[in-house]
């Protein structure tokens, strides 16, 4: 036997490469066997279990994110029971919800479809919505749900727009449906999540025409509002919120509300060369304000890191999808040391969002990990 084939037979067991355990449920461990027993045999205990737990704490993201959840399995296999549910018990407020939930994402599946029926879904998902409401009228999440078939795109009046942005932010929004969950719940992690896309730029009176019709925002005035709603929501926001991250997941290039200090350099400038200098004067000091805007990004993340996980900490309720955002902004920052906080924490849980944009999501992941000094002996196999 040669000694290349020797040395061949020699080799031992490779171990296996990383293995992920991906789903929505992460380290909550009830949404995972509810998730499995609707997955597996349809079965409705869990599920019912979970709702009443969520419903009695108060925990309001944690029941709107595992009523999402739970719907979305609803719907892709194909399931009704939730309207079972409903039928042996029409005024059990979580049937009631989750029924509204599901009728929500149907919709919003035949709208992406482009189905004739989204419009029929939409108005059905309304009236659920309703009817959740009246059953219990402090939880948040029924009017959440309703705030999430903006994605269909199809013309409800309870998602009308207006102008009465909270703060007077030159906004516009669905603002008399978002009063509703802000007085319920004023810091709802979902409800912020699905309002910033909604938003557009100002309609104000600024901007009507003399015949008072108003004139359409522009794509960057849309973006700009919707970097500027990102921003006030987490600037709103206590201490240690998920909300915080929206300020990383919507940034602009540069801080949309600049510093008192530059507001009057620009004024100046404009003052003394006159106002066809304004984009020379932004050519030159871009540069600068986007070099502080990300500096302060970068500060912002890890100081959320460090108040979640340092010293055995843990962070508040929030998708999985959230803290991987965060280890993915913070590894792009190399803030490897940070990063690595929130990897081992989420370890051996994962979603393959944002992984996905750069390649396979286990490698890019496992990659990031090593990067981030993750020992590779705590890594899943």
């Amino acid at each position: 036997m040669s000694a290349a084939v020797a040395s061949m037979t020699n080799v031992g067991p490779q171990p296996a490469a990383p293995a992920w355990l991906w789903g929505p449920a992460g380290r909550d461990v009830q949404l995972a066997r509810a998730i499995s027993d609707l997955t597996t045999g349809g079965y409705l205990g869990s599920t019912r279990e979970l709702l009443a737990s969520v419903r009695t704490s108060f925990d309001r993201d944690r029941r709107a994110y595992c009523t999402s959840v739970l719907a979305a399995v609803i719907v892709r296999r194909h399931l009704h029971i939730d309207e079972q549910w409903l039928s042996d018990e029409p005024k059990n407020s979580d049937a009631l919800l989750l029924h509204a939930r599901v009728l929500a994402v149907r919709a919003i599946h035949a709208a992406r479809a482009n189905k004739p029926s989204a419009s029929k879904l939409a108005a059905r998902a309304v009236e659920a919505c309703r009817n959740a409401v009246w059953a219990a009228d402090p939880d948040p999440t029924p009017w959440v749900t309703l705030l999430s078939l903006g994605e269909t795109g199809v013309p409800l009046p309870a998602l009308r727009l207006t102008t009465d942005a909270p703060d007077g932010l030159p906004v516009s929004g669905p603002w008399p449906l978002f009063a509703e969950i802000f007085r319920r719940d004023p810091h709802n992690r979902e409800a912020m999540h699905r309002l910033i896309p909604r938003c557009s730029g100002p309609y104000t009176a600024a901007l009507w025409t003399p015949d008072s019709t108003p004139i359409p925002s522009t794509d960057e005035m849309d973006a700009t509002a919707r970097e500027q709603m990102a921003v006030w929501a987490s600037d709103s926001a206590p201490a240690g919120s998920p909300l915080k991250l929206l300020r990383l997941m919507h940034a602009p290039a540069r801080d949309p509300f600049p510093n008192a200090a530059e507001e009057m350099r620009l004024r100046n400038h404009l003052h003394t060369h006159g106002k066809n200098s304004r984009e020379q004067y932004l050519r030159e000091r871009l540069p600068a304000m986007e070099e502080r805007w990300r500096l302060a990004l970068r500060a912002d993340a890890v100081k959320l890191a460090n108040t979640w996980f340092q010293n055995g900490s843990q962070p508040p309720y929030m998708p999985l999808s959230d803290l991987s955002f965060l280890a993915y902004y913070l590894h792009q920052v190399r803030e490897y040391s940070t990063a690595r906080l929130v990897l081992t924490w989420m370890i051996p849980h994962a979603t393959t969002d944002p992984w996905k944009h750069d390649g396979d999501p286990g490698a890019v992941l496992t990659k990031t990990c090593l990067d981030c000094h993750v020992p590779p002996s705590s890594l899943p196999r």
